[in-house]
Protein backbone atom coordinates (compact mmCIF):
# COMPACT_ATOMS: atom_id res chain seq x y z
CA UNK A 1 0.00 0.00 0.00
CA UNK A 2 2.83 2.24 0.52
CA UNK A 3 4.35 1.55 -2.69
CA UNK A 4 1.71 2.29 -4.28
CA UNK A 5 0.74 5.23 -2.79
CA UNK A 6 4.72 6.58 -3.32
CA UNK A 7 4.26 5.59 -6.80
CA UNK A 8 0.64 8.04 -7.13
CA UNK A 9 2.62 10.86 -5.20
CA UNK A 10 5.96 10.57 -7.57
CA UNK A 11 3.80 10.17 -10.72
CA UNK A 12 1.92 13.22 -9.75
CA UNK A 13 5.04 15.41 -9.31
CA UNK A 14 6.89 14.27 -12.20
CA UNK A 15 3.37 15.10 -14.19
CA UNK A 16 2.98 18.92 -12.83
CA UNK A 17 6.60 19.79 -13.18
CA UNK A 18 6.48 17.86 -17.06
CA UNK A 19 3.79 19.87 -17.83
CA UNK A 20 4.67 22.98 -16.18
CA UNK A 21 8.04 23.31 -18.30
CA UNK A 22 6.89 22.20 -21.41
CA UNK A 23 3.63 24.28 -21.28
CA UNK A 24 4.44 27.32 -19.11
CA UNK A 25 1.16 29.29 -19.71
CA UNK A 26 -1.33 26.58 -18.85
CA UNK A 27 0.18 27.08 -14.79
CA UNK A 28 0.40 30.88 -15.17
CA UNK A 29 -1.78 33.43 -13.15
CA UNK A 30 -3.61 35.95 -15.23
CA UNK A 31 -1.51 38.43 -16.28
CA UNK A 32 0.07 41.56 -14.56
CA UNK A 33 -2.45 44.19 -14.76
CA UNK A 34 -2.04 47.31 -16.69
CA UNK A 35 -0.62 50.21 -14.47
CA UNK A 36 0.07 54.02 -14.48
CA UNK A 37 2.93 55.29 -16.66
CA UNK A 38 4.50 58.47 -16.49
CA UNK A 39 6.41 58.64 -19.52
CA UNK A 40 3.77 57.99 -22.33
CA UNK A 41 1.64 60.54 -23.52
CA UNK A 42 3.94 63.20 -23.73
CA UNK A 43 3.24 63.40 -19.89
CA UNK A 44 0.50 65.93 -21.45
CA UNK A 45 -2.08 63.35 -18.82
CA UNK A 46 -2.90 64.82 -15.58
CA UNK A 47 -3.32 62.13 -13.29
CA UNK A 48 -3.48 58.08 -13.91
CA UNK A 49 -5.39 56.03 -11.66
CA UNK A 50 -5.06 52.28 -12.12
CA UNK A 51 -7.35 49.52 -10.77
CA UNK A 52 -6.16 45.46 -10.92
CA UNK A 53 -8.35 41.93 -10.50
CA UNK A 54 -11.62 41.04 -9.38
CA UNK A 55 -14.76 42.35 -11.07
CA UNK A 56 -12.97 45.78 -11.06
CA UNK A 57 -10.76 44.50 -13.55
CA UNK A 58 -12.85 45.61 -16.53
CA UNK A 59 -13.88 49.34 -17.22
CA UNK A 60 -16.87 51.19 -17.86
CA UNK A 61 -18.72 54.88 -17.99
CA UNK A 62 -19.89 54.27 -14.08
CA UNK A 63 -16.57 53.00 -12.89
CA UNK A 64 -14.59 55.53 -14.63
CA UNK A 65 -17.27 58.34 -13.33
CA UNK A 66 -16.82 57.31 -10.10
CA UNK A 67 -12.98 57.11 -10.43
CA UNK A 68 -12.55 60.52 -11.75
CA UNK A 69 -15.82 61.87 -9.85
CA UNK A 70 -16.97 63.00 -13.17
CA UNK A 71 -19.68 62.74 -15.08
CA UNK A 72 -19.29 60.51 -18.47
CA UNK A 73 -21.09 62.07 -21.43
CA UNK A 74 -19.75 59.72 -23.86
CA UNK A 75 -17.24 56.84 -24.63
CA UNK A 76 -15.93 54.89 -27.43
CA UNK A 77 -14.41 52.20 -27.37
CA UNK A 78 -12.10 50.04 -29.44
CA UNK A 79 -12.17 46.14 -28.52
CA UNK A 80 -8.59 44.81 -29.82
CA UNK A 81 -4.98 45.57 -29.78
CA UNK A 82 -5.57 48.30 -32.67
CA UNK A 83 -8.05 49.89 -34.19
CA UNK A 84 -10.43 53.27 -34.44
CA UNK A 85 -13.22 54.52 -33.53
CA UNK A 86 -14.37 58.29 -35.14
CA UNK A 87 -12.26 60.05 -32.14
CA UNK A 88 -9.19 57.93 -31.80
CA UNK A 89 -7.07 55.61 -33.66
CA UNK A 90 -4.46 53.53 -31.68
CA UNK A 91 -1.86 51.11 -32.84
CA UNK A 92 0.11 48.71 -31.16
CA UNK A 93 3.75 48.44 -32.11
CA UNK A 94 4.65 45.76 -30.10
CA UNK A 95 3.68 43.77 -26.98
CA UNK A 96 1.90 46.53 -24.81
CA UNK A 97 2.70 49.08 -26.42
CA UNK A 98 2.01 51.79 -29.46
CA UNK A 99 1.03 55.17 -30.33
CA UNK A 100 -2.38 57.06 -30.03
CA UNK A 101 -3.70 59.49 -32.42
CA UNK A 102 -7.14 61.49 -30.96
CA UNK A 103 -9.01 62.98 -34.41
CA UNK A 104 -11.15 65.40 -33.01
CA UNK A 105 -9.96 68.69 -32.43
CA UNK A 106 -12.16 69.59 -30.43
CA UNK A 107 -10.59 67.15 -27.52
CA UNK A 108 -8.04 70.13 -26.99
CA UNK A 109 -10.74 71.87 -25.27
CA UNK A 110 -12.58 68.72 -23.25
CA UNK A 111 -11.98 66.67 -20.08
CA UNK A 112 -11.47 63.28 -20.66
CA UNK A 113 -9.92 59.43 -19.59
CA UNK A 114 -8.30 57.19 -21.59
CA UNK A 115 -8.06 53.74 -20.57
CA UNK A 116 -5.80 50.84 -21.52
CA UNK A 117 -6.92 47.72 -20.35
CA UNK A 118 -4.54 45.10 -19.93
CA UNK A 119 -3.96 41.97 -18.13
CA UNK A 120 -6.37 41.74 -14.87
CA UNK A 121 -6.65 45.54 -14.51
CA UNK A 122 -6.80 48.95 -16.33
CA UNK A 123 -4.81 52.03 -16.32
CA UNK A 124 -6.99 55.50 -16.49
CA UNK A 125 -5.60 58.34 -17.83
CA UNK A 126 -7.20 61.84 -17.12
CA UNK A 127 -6.66 64.59 -19.45
CA UNK A 128 -8.09 68.27 -19.12
CA UNK A 129 -7.41 69.45 -22.31
CA UNK A 130 -4.49 68.38 -25.00
CA UNK A 131 -1.77 70.01 -26.99
CA UNK A 132 -0.83 67.35 -29.19
CA UNK A 133 -3.36 65.16 -30.88
CA UNK A 134 -1.46 62.90 -32.63
CA UNK A 135 1.64 60.48 -32.40
CA UNK A 136 1.11 60.04 -28.81
CA UNK A 137 2.93 56.53 -27.32
CA UNK A 138 1.20 54.48 -24.71
CA UNK A 139 2.00 51.92 -22.54
CA UNK A 140 0.33 49.11 -20.49
CA UNK A 141 3.22 48.50 -18.69
CA UNK A 142 3.62 45.12 -19.52
CA UNK A 143 0.52 43.01 -20.47
CA UNK A 144 -0.96 43.13 -23.95
CA UNK A 145 -3.90 45.25 -24.60
CA UNK A 146 -7.09 44.11 -24.47
CA UNK A 147 -9.01 47.08 -25.46
CA UNK A 148 -8.51 50.56 -25.16
CA UNK A 149 -11.45 53.69 -24.38
CA UNK A 150 -11.93 57.10 -24.51
CA UNK A 151 -14.46 58.74 -21.96
CA UNK A 152 -15.48 62.21 -22.08
CA UNK A 153 -16.18 64.24 -19.27
CA UNK A 154 -19.40 66.66 -18.77
CA UNK A 155 -17.70 69.98 -18.69
CA UNK A 156 -19.29 71.99 -16.22
CA UNK A 157 -19.55 75.44 -18.13
CA UNK A 158 -18.84 78.68 -16.43
CA UNK A 159 -21.64 81.33 -16.09
CA UNK A 160 -20.40 84.57 -18.19
CA UNK A 161 -20.97 88.01 -17.81
CA UNK A 162 -23.73 89.24 -19.11
CA UNK A 163 -23.64 92.10 -21.11
CA UNK A 164 -26.84 94.47 -21.36
CA UNK A 165 -29.15 94.56 -24.08
CA UNK A 166 -28.69 97.99 -26.59
CA UNK A 167 -31.82 99.10 -25.29
CA UNK A 168 -30.57 98.62 -21.39
CA UNK A 169 -27.57 100.87 -21.85
CA UNK A 170 -29.32 103.79 -24.12
CA UNK A 171 -31.57 103.91 -20.74
CA UNK A 172 -28.52 103.93 -18.22
CA UNK A 173 -26.81 107.06 -20.47
CA UNK A 174 -29.97 108.65 -20.87
CA UNK A 175 -30.64 108.38 -16.38
CA UNK A 176 -27.00 109.65 -16.50
CA UNK A 177 -27.36 112.62 -18.31
CA UNK A 178 -30.42 113.68 -16.74
CA UNK A 179 -28.89 113.09 -12.92
CA UNK A 180 -25.94 115.38 -14.51
CA UNK A 181 -28.59 118.10 -16.16
CA UNK A 182 -30.42 117.79 -12.48
CA UNK A 183 -26.82 118.75 -10.77
CA UNK A 184 -25.88 121.26 -13.01
CA UNK A 185 -29.47 123.19 -12.25
CA UNK A 186 -29.22 122.94 -8.89
CA UNK A 187 -25.73 124.36 -8.69
CA UNK A 188 -27.49 127.27 -10.77
CA UNK A 189 -29.92 127.79 -7.74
Amino acid sequence: MKVRFLNIATATVLATGLVSTLAPNAMAQPGNPAVCQDNIFGGLFEECRQVSGGPAGNDNATRIAALFEKEVVSDYKVNASSGSTEFFTITSTGEGVGTLDLLDPALANKTFAFVIKGGNGYAAYMFNGISQLSNLSWSTGGPGLSHATLYVFDTPTTPGTQVPEPVTLLGLVALGGMMVGQKAISRKS
